[in-house]
């Protein structure tokens, strides 16, 4: 089994009043779970973090880019990949309905996680990390029909129900109590500047994104590529 760990950034508006919505996934298979959690909590305890979100302080840059590349080294060695979804301002023409942002984000990583799962011959649960009451209630019900009743269909040909793979139950959970969605919070931070960076320019090409953000170009590695060795479309989706 793998375990897809999703945390999301808030919805970002930029000095032109240009919106988007990331949402990042951290895929880890079970037999590494554990020694995933262990190795984290180790690295937060030794530095006194009551939180990995803590690396965000105001911290010396040589000690943030130290701990980064020892959280990113941690989670390559123990197989950690990254998939996300970017939301930009036409798909967020209703800045309000956030659950619809949620659930818009949601579906490609759902596909991209039953393409995983596929490859390794793998079923798979999502957790979630707590979000408004109101937006878990939805994305609960949403997701549910979603993996239920949809099927995975790649160039017209059909390869199969995402029940097969994914149990149809989104799990939230608090990230204070589990270092991944922390870690997982963490690339979402980078990931989120990086974006606003280049919206900001006015020139979107994900392929650049590490290069906008000096703790994301840390972590990039994780992300999964084509077999090209491009993110867009793969490990990372963007809807403008």
């Amino acid at each position: 089994m793998e375990i897809l760990f999703l945390d999301e950034s808030e919805k970002q508006k930029n000095k032109n009043e240009r919106y988007f919505f990331c949402l990042c996934g951290l895929m880890v298979d079970e037999n590494k779970l554990f020694t995933l959690d262990d190795e984290l909590n180790k690295l937060r305890k030794n530095y006194r973090f009551s939180n990995l979100k803590d690396l965000r302080q105001r911290l010396p840059h040589r000690t943030k880019i130290k701990r980064t590349k020892e959280i990113y080294e941690i989670l390559r060695s123990n197989g950690a990949k990254i998939i996300s979804a970017i939301l930009g301002d036409v798909a967020l023409k209703d800045i309000n309905a956030v659950d619809n942002a949620y659930f818009g984000a949601l579906t490609f990583l759902i596909e991209r996680f039953f393409i995983h799962l596929g490859k390794n011959r793998k079923v798979g649960i999502i957790i979630f990390d707590s979000v408004d009451k109101t937006v878990e209630k939805n994305l609960r019900k949403k997701s549910f029909e979603f993996v239920s009743k949809e099927k995975h269909i790649m160039y017209g040909n059909e390869k199969g129900c995402y029940k097969e793979k994914i149990y149809p139950s989104i799990l939230f959970s608090d990230d204070e109590h589990s270092t991944i969605l922390q870690a997982t919070d963490l690339i979402a931070t980078s990931l989120n500047h990086a974006v606003w960076t280049i919206i900001r320019k006015g020139k979107i090409n994900l392929e650049n994104l590490p290069n906008e953000n000096k703790y994301l170009k840390i972590y990039w590695p994780l992300f999964v590529k084509s077999p090209a060795g491009k993110v867009s479309g793969w490990g990372i989706k963007f809807w403008r």
